[in-house]
């Protein structure tokens, strides 16, 4: 099977991420929650957006399919445990590696440029849950209070950690490539 290593690397520290962004969250809640705003870690699609990001073509083209079947039980166990409701992020984590695919041909590898798709990628996944809770009746929250309370407190979290982790996971994600 060709790309193997890079299949199973990604798979594994996908799933670890899953598992930080749920320990992170639990373990860290009275500094990222308060009666203001909530900054959320998204480490798991941080995985997912680096990885789309600094993979070749060549490696991405033979690995796609398990980066869709992973990203889609991700999603599940993401909803289920974390969430509590069913299709949220089973949609947003393939609907991220669809848009990374065609994204990542319009910017060259720097940190800016990954700072700008991170925000994009965030911003896009963060409204469509905002959305889905909205219909689904799970939140109320207003357009205003979602962006000052939600979108930009947790945008500015997950940029400090990809400012932090963009070198050490470009030499990761390239060496298992």
């Amino acid at each position: 099977m060709k790309f193997k290593k890079t299949k199973i690397c990604f798979v594994l520290v996908l799933f670890i991420c899953l598992l930080l962004d749920g320990v992170l969250t639990q373990q860290l809640s009275s500094y990222f929650f308060s009666s203001n705003f909530k900054m959320i870690p998204e480490l798991a699609l941080l995985w997912i957006i680096f990885s789309l990001f600094f993979l070749s073509d060549d490696v991405l083209n033979g690995s796609l399919t398990i980066i869709y079947l992973s990203t889609i039980l991700v999603g599940i166990i993401f909803d289920f445990f974390y969430i509590g409701y069913w299709g949220i992020y089973i949609f947003i984590f393939p609907l991220v590696v669809w848009i990374m695919t065609y994204l990542r041909i319009f910017f060259n590898k720097s940190i800016l440029s990954m700072i700008i798709i991170t925000i994009l990628c965030i911003s896009l996944s963060m409204f469509i849950s905002w959305n889905m809770s909205l219909i689904m009746g799970i939140c109320s929250l207003s357009f205003v209070n979602f962006m000052v309370n939600n979108l930009f407190p947790t945008l500015l979290l997950n940029e400090v950690l990809v400012i932090f982790t963009y070198f050490p996971l470009k030499k990761l994600i390239l060496f298992i490539s």
